[in-house]
């Protein structure tokens, strides 16, 4: 079976508001401890598995759990206990293939499963009715354990026993906006790993997407977008913690793009106006913009200048405004954007009807080909404006055909991106050296040997501008889907 709920971090300017009206629909109070396990080298962690064993007031349960293709939604394998348990008992899966299938890392390995961390909580259980739905609301304050470590657990976790998902969604809305919750993704097992080895959890990538030629166009364009949702939502619910790395935000930054890239190219595949979701996701990939654009600076631009013979081995550090970046992403209006996407991307399609997919990519595909390879013959005298402009079509072509390869022959596609990603990365370097410029230019004015820094970029940027040249003319011949 599978469990479908939606957690949300509490501000402590609101938690209790939140804990007063929780009060007024007469909730149950339940008493929670839980104990999660797994192997010495955390086997399960590796694949996003967890197992535990929870006493519930006076019932111990044993649950295993497992993430699914919508982060919503993840799998779960739940058993009564007859008596406190002395361990993990795995014979338990023993005629159960999905558990086996899950369980494969342990069982493959054959280490003993061993405590790493439990939780202690107090929840507030509320059941109500939203449409034709059947929801529980539970409202948890308490601590997550690992070794000699603490982290405070405020949180409120909507659940869906029975009903549509769509009435989940329209009952916690209001909370949302009143309250003002930040959606976060992380489970209590994910931030108790990391609370253990004392480190942020991993960012997540983009993962491996197909899709099938006899799908509705708009069906695809919900399963684009549900893929979409995979690569961000945890990545933006790290930020919105404050806990994150400068891989989180290029990964936010990368999803992002490409969910804007979907929207864009594939926007007719649907009679939804995605337009206010376009303006939305726009204006979150600006607030990521400066801290990306120092990272690469400092990556990318600087090694280049001192092995120029630049006088400086060091730059500025950039003014980090990380509590804002968070703040971003903490805003109601964030959350409740995740939320229509969610919801839009898990909706039953309004059509059915066969239609041949693969024609209609084909179609959008070439739309935007031409609309760059256009550009060719009077590449070198646009404004750097539409320079950027055409990296930005490059790259929205690129994670479209992404998206729609399975319907293409593999060949052809592979030598399709062989031939686009040389375009793609040298409009990258001219934009890497563009915003190195717009840097150095206000250093300049405080000291004068960053002026080395704006030779130099002008001297690349003419170079990197005729690659680009060729590049594009290359394309042009030579791609063909």
């Amino acid at each position: 079976m599978s469990e479908i709920e939606f957690k949300f971090h509490i501000p402590a300017t609101q938690y209790s508001k939140l804990h007063h009206a929780i009060q007024e629909q007469q909730p149950k109070l339940v008493h929670l401890a839980a104990y999660y396990y797994d192997t010495p080298s955390q086997a399960l962690s590796k694949v996003q598995i967890s197992l535990r064993q929870r006493l519930e007031n006076t019932v111990w349960t044993q649950t295993l759990k497992a993430p699914s293709s919508h982060h919503a939604k993840r799998i779960e394998i739940e058993e009564t206990l007859d008596e406190k348990p002395n361990g993990i008992d795995l014979k338990r899966y023993v005629k159960n293939k999905q558990a086996q299938a899950l369980l494969k890392p342990v069982l493959a390995s054959k280490q003993p499963l061993i405590l790493q961390f439990r939780t202690e909580v107090k929840r507030l259980n509320v059941q109500m009715n939203h449409g034709d739905s059947h929801i529980e609301i539970a409202l948890d304050q308490g601590w997550l354990i690992a070794a000699h470590q603490k982290f405070k657990i405020s949180e409120i976790e909507f659940e869906l026993k029975k009903g549509q998902i769509s009435d989940l969604i329209a009952c916690l809305q209001p909370w949302v906006k009143q309250y003002h919750l930040y959606l976060d993704v992380q489970s209590k097992a994910a931030r108790g790993y990391a609370l253990l080895n004392t480190q942020p959890q991993a960012a997540t990538y983009a993962q491996n997407f197909s899709l099938s030629p006899t799908h509705s166009s708009e069906l695809a364009l919900k399963q684009m977008i549900a893929s979409c949702l995979q690569h961000i939502l945890p990545n933006a619910s790290a930020i919105a913690r404050g806990n994150y790395q400068a891989s989180h935000v290029h990964q936010l930054r990368v999803g992002i793009r490409r969910l804007r890239s979907v929207l864009k190219s594939f926007a007719d595949w649907t009679t939804h106006d995605l337009s206010l979701w376009q303006q939305q996701l726009k204006s979150l990939f600006q607030h990521l913009g400066s801290t990306r654009d120092y990272d690469a600076l400092v990556s990318d631009v600087l090694p280049a200048l001192q092995n120029a013979g630049a006088p400086f081995d060091s730059l500025p550090q950039a003014k980090r405004k990380s509590h804002d970046l968070s703040q971003h992403f903490r805003e109601p209006s964030t959350s409740l954007l995740w939320l229509d996407l969610l919801n839009f991307s898990q909706q039953d399609s309004s059509t059915h009807q066969a239609q041949d997919l693969t024609h209609l990519a084909g179609k959008q595909i070439g739309k935007l080909q031409r609309k760059i390879t256009g550009q060719s013959d009077n590449f070198m005298q646009l404004s750097t404006e539409q320079k950027h402009q055409l990296r930005k079509q490059v790259k929205q072509l690129r994670y479209s055909l992404e998206f729609t390869h399975s319907l293409f022959k593999s060949k052809q596609v592979k030598h399709y991106l062989k031939t686009l990603k040389p375009l793609q990365e040298v409009l990258g370097e001219f934009n890497d050296l563009c915003v190195a410029e717009e840097y150095f230019k206000i250093l300049v004015n405080k000291q004068r040997e960053y002026w080395f820094a704006l030779g130099w970029i002008s001297a690349q940027q003419q170079q990197v501008l005729s690659r680009a040249h060729v590049a594009l003319q290359q394309f042009s011949r030579h791609a063909e889907l």
